[in-house]
């Protein structure tokens, strides 16, 4: 469909199909995630993202941190694939 200058392409899946990820929220409700600072310091733009389970998790970007030494927002998407850092 287009109008001027704009075209839109509609996209169809199937509405059952689950993601092949979890949010970060759902992460860390189910302790498949620890978040902690990367040294006893800490670094302000830094964090340590340790995923322990075998599930991908994502974090969007506008996400908020809460906690340690303070609160920080992610400022872009990333997928973190299970067992990684």
């Amino acid at each position: 469909m287009t109008y001027l200058d704009l075209t839109l392409f509609p996209l169809i899946g199937d509405p059952e199909a689950a993601p092949g990820y979890v949010l970060l929220d759902e992460a860390l409700e189910r302790h498949l995630v620890h978040i902690t600072e990367v040294s006893a310091g800490g670094r302000v733009p830094e964090l340590a993202f340790e995923n322990s389970s075998d599930e991908t998790v994502l974090l969007v970007d506008g996400d908020e941190l809460v906690g340690a030494k303070q609160n920080r927002v992610v400022n872009l998407s990333i997928l973190v694939a299970g067992g990684n850092s």
